[in-house]
């Protein structure tokens, strides 16, 4: 009878007596972010650390941590020797890569992150347009109490706000390097003074990568029209002027669809993107009575050839900076058309077959037949 009772006694002592290998909070240093830059050794990495030691009417407060190393995990190693607690990764959220490591390639630290069983796959990654990356996470405001997470919330919002690809992770992103002509996207940021002792931090448009290395950087005016391209965009407000008006009016474009298609003439790939687009209009031209479906119909053809324009400035913004897969059209024909990708592929970027790309735009106005201009 007696040795019966001894394995539920010996399991209450189990659950009592805890886990093994635990640890007090204090004995952590919890990570909020994380910034890489180039050093005369090999890499910079500052660690955003949360200061517990503040009292609750102070708030959150952070602070920088700064290692050197051959490689990011050698710098790590040697918080060893100067910090007497460890480094907890649990509540990180953001990696901030400086734009000469991102010039440099950055597979091999994404493939390194994923190997570390401390950092989560689904930390974001951003790249700084600054000098260093480091700059960002140091920088501090009246509500920048830790960079860290302020990023993160700013890449979140703008995500919500247009489906911006911006929210990139370890894993999506390594992933985009690994898909036959897909071009990497990442979001750019920068810090700004806006007092002497108050700095902003500002999302600058997105990097554009060529195979692992950074490339060129597109401007936060082009994102809306990037997104129309790719499919992806949730809502934008569109200024186009009638021809021949003087004041413009603003359409607030709700939906969109993208077809994409392309076929070959010869040596030569057309491209071609068919945007259909409706949204509600917020501002008219003076005098504009859109009971009229002739000028309804008038203005949808000035929206129209107005998103059209805006889309062919960005698809030359794109040619002007060497972007030889512009609207990643390399993936498309990858996707749809085996033969004619393992003619491109067997052949260097400079004998691959020309490109010209066809915009055709469609806009409807919804909900505007009882409005009138005044």
């Amino acid at each position: 009878m007696k040795h019966r009772l001894i394995p539920p006694v010996l399991c209450l002592l189990l659950l009592l007596g805890g886990c093994g290998n635990y640890r007090e909070l204090n004995e952590f240093d919890i990570v909020a972010g994380m910034a890489i830059d180039q050093s005369r050794e090999g890499y910079k990495v500052t660690l955003e650390l949360i200061n517990l030691e503040g009292s609750l009417q102070e708030g959150v407060k952070s602070y920088p941590v700064s290692l050197e190393g051959a490689t990011v995990p050698q710098a790590l190693e040697q918080a060893k020797s100067k910090l007497s607690r460890q480094f907890h990764y649990g509540n990180m959220e953001v990696i901030v890569l400086s734009h000469q490591v991102a010039e440099q390639g950055i597979a091999s630290l994404l493939d390194g992150f994923l190997r570390d069983v401390n950092i989560r796959e689904t930390i974001q990654l951003a790249i700084s347009l600054g000098e260093t990356a480091e700059e960002i996470l140091a920088a501090k405001g009246q509500d920048l109490s830790v960079a860290s997470y302020a990023l993160s919330k700013m890449i979140a919002h703008a995500n919500d706000t247009q489906l911006q690809p911006r929210d990139v992770s370890i894993y999506n992103a390594l992933d985009a390097l690994q898909t036959p002509g897909k071009s990497l996207i990442l979001p750019v940021v920068k810090a700004e003074p806006t007092t002497q002792e108050d700095t902003c931090i500002q999302l600058e448009g997105l990097a554009v990568f060529r195979q692992d290395s950074l490339s060129y950087t597109l401007p936060e005016a082009y994102i809306p029209f990037y997104l129309f391209g790719a499919g992806r965009l949730g809502s934008h407000d569109l200024a186009f002027e009638l021809p021949g008006g003087e004041k413009k009016s603003t359409i607030h474009i709700t939906q969109s669809k993208t077809k994409r298609s392309f076929w070959q003439e010869a040596e030569h790939v057309v491209f071609q993107l068919d945007i259909r687009a409706k949204g509600q209009l917020d501002q008219a031209a003076a005098g504009s009575d859109l009971r009229d479906p002739s000028v309804k119909s008038a203005l949808e053809q000035a929206a129209a050839q107005a998103l059209c324009d805006r889309m062919l400035e960005l698809l030359d913004y794109q040619r002007q900076k060497g972007d030889t897969n512009v609207a990643d059209w390399e993936h498309d024909i990858y996707m749809k058309d085996g033969s004619l990708w393992e003619a491109i592929e067997s052949k260097s970027e400079e004998g691959r077959p020309g490109v010209s790309m066809e915009v055709n735009v469609t806009v409807e106005i919804l909900d505007s037949g009882i409005v009138r201009g005044v």
